[in-house]
């Protein structure tokens, strides 16, 4: 399943459908810069950057039987990246996202992935990506 972010309705639909990847764990971080030759100028010039992350989470989903549990893998590719942070001081991990918080702004998403704001990405469009396994968490 390919779901691609760009309103706030959008963001609404990932953050209960993820349920803001409650105890989630960041696996694979990949930042990209994109740049292209310009003839004229004779120089390569910023053509964007595209964030990636790999994302291991469970979420508790309650049906006719009772709850039941979810392992989820997610693939988060953030497009049209203007502004980002990631900032790992020694000791710390910024990898555990506690609760996922997000809203947008003038066209833009904004996606805060730990509590300390060390983690932090605006962007103009997301795409989330996942498969799930039912059964026991990891």
């Amino acid at each position: 399943m390919i779901r691609f972010v760009k309103t706030a309705e959008d963001l609404t639909w990932l953050l209960d459908h993820t349920q803001a990847f409650p105890g989630g764990q960041i696996t694979d971080l990949s930042v990209h810069k994109q740049r292209i030759f310009d003839d004229a100028s004779g120089r390569e010039i910023p053509a964007g950057t595209i964030i990636t992350m790999v994302i291991r989470y469970d979420i508790t989903l309650r049906g006719g039987e009772g709850l039941s549990s979810i392992s989820r893998i997610a693939n988060l590719v953030m497009r049209g990246v203007t502004d980002f942070s990631i900032f790992e001081q020694e000791g710390a991990d910024f990898s555990e996202i506690g609760r996922l918080h997000a809203e947008t702004s003038a066209g833009r998403l904004r996606f805060w992935f730990d509590p300390h704001g060390e983690l932090y990405v605006i962007c103009e469009e997301a795409a989330l990506e996942e498969v799930s396994r039912p059964g026991a968490p990891a």
